[in-house]
């Protein structure tokens, strides 16, 4: 959320459908846009929305939202990680995290292909075009929003190919493409 309005819903919804089919076999477990209501004592700024629910909300989170400065990525290579579905346990994410040795953030590589960071989806730059990961642990709201507009699109990128591109942008529901761009030689392994 930002300003009090609330951002790319179209996609956050249809996150929660696929879980809604994917996890609990029904269409649509709820609306987001009926249930979030923003409360008044918030101040114009950025804030995290979390929704936390299983197959029933347990909890709507209203939090300030500050972006991390990240300058550095450590390649981490880690085979079976798995985070298809957003969630509160990141505890083999943070495991990865705790390896960064000075670098500010991480560069999941599983099976030899990029994925994502600690907290974002990637977006590499070769000058000319923006190229997501194939196969990213979590397909985010905002990567799939940039596919759909034909900002981005996606193409798989290899631990060895990382080098052909100029800069690596992260992007989250809340960082948008060209807020935080690394460019790669500040990528180590």
């Amino acid at each position: 959320m930002r300003d009090r309005q609330l951002h790319n819903l179209e996609w956050h919804q249809q996150r929660v459908d696929k879980v809604s089919r994917e996890c609990f076999g029904k269409s649509s477990l709820f609306t987001i846009s009926d249930l979030l209501k923003i409360p008044p004592c918030l101040e114009p700024g950025d804030y995290k929305c979390r929704l936390i629910y299983s197959n029933h909300i347990e909890r709507i989170e209203f939090a300030p939202y500050s972006r991390k400065k990240v300058t550095s990525l450590r390649l981490i290579e880690h085979n079976s990680i798995n985070y298809s579905y957003k969630s509160t346990d990141r505890t083999q994410l943070k495991a990865l995290f705790d390896q960064r040795s000075g670098s500010e953030d991480i560069l999941i590589v599983r099976n030899d292909l990029v994925t994502d960071s600690y907290y974002a989806n990637v977006v590499f730059y070769d000058g000319k075009q923006f190229i997501t990961p194939s196969m990213p642990l979590l397909q985010g709201t905002k990567r799939a929003k940039l596919i759909a507009e034909g900002r981005i699109k996606p193409g798989e990128i290899t631990r060895r190919n990382i080098w052909k591109f100029n800069e690596i942008h992260l992007i989250n529901a809340m960082i948008d493409l060209g807020e935080i761009v690394i460019n790669t030689e500040q990528v180590t392994s």
